[in-house]
């Protein structure tokens, strides 16, 4: 169980341990981390943690100070977060997938509870407000804390009747009882807004799909003025982040600029990049509870810190250095950034959680995500690029298993396993599924594949157009590489992925058949045209959602004919591998027809398949139950057509 509260040095803390033979049980991967979001209160004393536990999932709520630690049970909705609100309340994001009237299927229905830390009583907020949307999501996003009231701001859609339009409006939210009341409103085109401490409108961010039109507007001057449009655009070119320390402007980032922070000033004008590198992207805004932005977090194998304060910066960077081989991930922070709350993970860890003192230079360890998974029993992750065929440095990550050396290791068996997105990216970070496969003996490796995020707006656009050409040659290179450099036996290669690495692995099998010896696609796009068709209906034609697939899959030029010819269900009789297709009952992001029609295009070819329905689960397999039957269907089946 967990070893909370245990006070160590930094050299201590990650020191490497010597490597062994040991093999967890499958359980220990297949199983959802014991400690799933943690959070750290405003005064820095209080340590929230949603614990996953054959009992169910709990939020427990632990006192540095000591006291006896508060724990309740979550229900049956996924927690996707947790948060505080000063020190007396603990905010939940939790999402469920449910059937709602006028919904075909089921959505994904969001929402937020408050946990009140005095009575332990919860609330369900924006429940019991009238007039709210029945069914929406993001309805758990928080955009502003006022703890002296005991209230938060949240953004919501709302209708004055059951016939009209939902309008986009910010609520005042009391914790108590989880009532709100509208203290800032939008439109039907109303996509974000950023709210002063004091209330004040400072943004309000506008987009209409009929239109192609982007505004933003503000009440700073006294009046609500237009301070920034685009005509003629089919996706929101800005995205608001929040507002400088000073609050003397807007701070933004360029659709398709995923590197460069800008400011945006009450009168207009954009500013040049003020946060911004060519090689990364910006993969996470630090900001406060009333989103005042504070640094970045940069993309890469292993993520890089920049704030406004040189201070943090030191601070931050000495944790970094003193953690060689991990990762290091800032996951929260006291409301006078005093009190920092860390994840470890890497080589030498599956993940800890650990507190910092920035005054004292004191760690704490909390606890372990996967305290069944010693460090010894974790695989080497290395970061490593290799050139596409047209030249293209493509950027990847390998796991070995744990005893093997780089040097000496040769002829392993490979899972190649593309990444879900297809704009993400893997890093070095501990990966459940590639570190399981490691510890059985295979080597893994994770490409990205241009069109992926984390290495520049460039790399990312390259992918353009290219589902199922460069995209997936960049998958392949890197099979090639492996083979060329002897690590990989040619003859025992896999291809395994999750949503669009779904699509991957089965584009894999459709197009380089004589590559794998098996397939292995976790909620896969298999028809292109369907999947924009269905868009279409869900969203509209001129739907900025739309447009985004069409440009991504298609680089704009969305025709069935085009799209049939990168489809791995148009391509059914080329595989001459089996296929393992798994796909979760509740799944509102790929729907269960996609595997189904891959599944029928393989039986009319007569090839083998195997279509495994996962009742209750969704698009991120967010059960233990259905985890480990994913994880135990593959390894069956991968040991079944490779061996180890």
């Amino acid at each position: 169980m967990f070893k909370f509260f245990q006070v160590l040095s930094l050299t201590a803390m990650f020191a490497v341990p010597a490597l062994g033979q040991v093999q967890p049980p499958i359980e220990a991967y297949g199983n959802l981390p014991e400690i799933r979001h943690a959070a750290i209160s405003d005064s820095g004393r209080k340590v929230a943690m949603v614990l996953e536990a054959e009992g169910g999932t709990r939020v427990a709520v632990y006192d540095l100070d000591g006291g006896e630690p508060k724990a309740v049970g979550t229900g049956d909705s996924q927690v996707r977060g947790v948060d505080f609100a000063g020190d007396d309340f603990v905010i939940l994001q939790t999402s469920q997938a449910t059937r709602a009237e006028g919904f075909f299927g089921r959505v994904e229905y969001s929402g937020a509870f408050s946990l009140n830390l005095e009575t332990m009583k919860v609330r369900e907020l924006l429940k019991d407000t009238k007039g709210m949307w029945p069914v929406q999501t993001g309805l758990g996003k928080i955009i502003g804390h006022d703890p002296a009231e005991g209230e938060i701001l949240m953004p919501g859609y709302w209708a004055n009747s059951d016939f009209a339009d939902p309008e986009y409006h910010v609520f005042r939210v009391d914790l108590k009882s989880g009532r709100g009341r509208i203290s800032n409103r939008g439109g039907n085109n109303t996509r974000d807004f950023v709210i002063s401490e004091d209330g004040k409108l400072l943004a309000r961010v506008d987009f209409s799909d009929e239109r192609n039109t982007f505004r933003i507007f503000t009440d700073v001057g006294g009046k609500n003025t237009k301070i920034y449009e685009q005509k003629d655009v089919e996706l929101p070119p800005l995205g608001v982040l929040g507002v400088m320390p000073d609050q003397e402007a807007l701070v933004v980032m360029s659709r398709g600029g995923y590197e460069q922070i800008r400011t945006l000033s009450f009168d207009g004008d954009l500013s040049a990049p003020i946060l911004s590198r060519d090689d990364a992207d910006i993969d996470r805004i630090f900001s406060d509870a009333n989103r005042i932005v504070r640094g970045v977090q940069y993309s890469g194998a292993y993520p890089s810190y920049e704030f406004f304060d040189e201070a943090l910066n030191r601070d931050i960077a000495g944790i970094v250095e003193a953690s060689p081989g991990s990762t290091v991930s800032l996951v929260d922070w006291s409301g006078d950034w005093q009190n920092l709350l860390l994840k470890i993970e890497g080589d030498t860890s599956s993940g800890m959680y650990i507190h910092y003192d920035r005054a004292s230079k004191k760690t704490l360890r909390l606890g372990d995500s996967r305290p069944d998974i010693p460090a010894d029993a974790v695989g080497q992750i290395l970061a490593f690029s290799y050139a596409a065929r047209d030249g293209l440095p493509i950027p990847s990550i390998v796991t070995l298993p744990p005893t093997a050396d780089v040097a000496t290791v040769t002829n392993l068996p490979l899972i190649v396993m593309p990444h879900g997105g297809p704009e993400s990216y893997d890093n070095a970070r501990f990966d459940w599924m590639a570190q399981y496969f490691a510890n059985r003996g295979y080597l893994v490796l994770q490409p990205n594949f241009r069109g992926s995020s984390g290495y520049g707006t460039q790399f990312t656009l390259a992918g353009n157009g290219e589902w199922g050409g460069k995209m997936q040659d960049d998958v392949t290179d890197g099979v090639k590489t492996l083979i060329a450099e002897g690590l990989a036996d040619p003859d025992r290669v896999c291809i395994v992925g999750a949503s669009y690495g779904g699509y991957s692995a089965l584009a894999g099998g459709a197009f380089t058949p004589e590559l794998y010896k098996c397939v292995v696609a976790i909620a896969p796009v298999s028809d292109l045209a369907m999947m924009i068709s269905e868009s279409r209906e869900d969203y509209g034609r001129s739907s900025w959602v739309t447009s985004y697939w069409e440009e991504r899959m298609a680089d704009g030029d969305a025709r069935n004919k085009k799209l049939n010819a990168i489809s791995p269900a148009k391509f059914a009789a080329n595989l001459q591998s089996p296929v393992l297709i798994i796909h979760g009952e509740d799944d509102t992001v790929v729907p269960m027809r996609q595997s189904v029609t891959m599944r029928n295009a393989l039986r009319r070819a007569d090839k083998p398949v195997e279509l495994i329905r996962l009742e209750g689960e969704d698009h991120w397999l967010s059960e233990s139950e259905t985890r480990r039957t994913t994880l135990e269907a593959m390894d069956r089946f991968v040991k079944q057509h490779i061996g180890q």
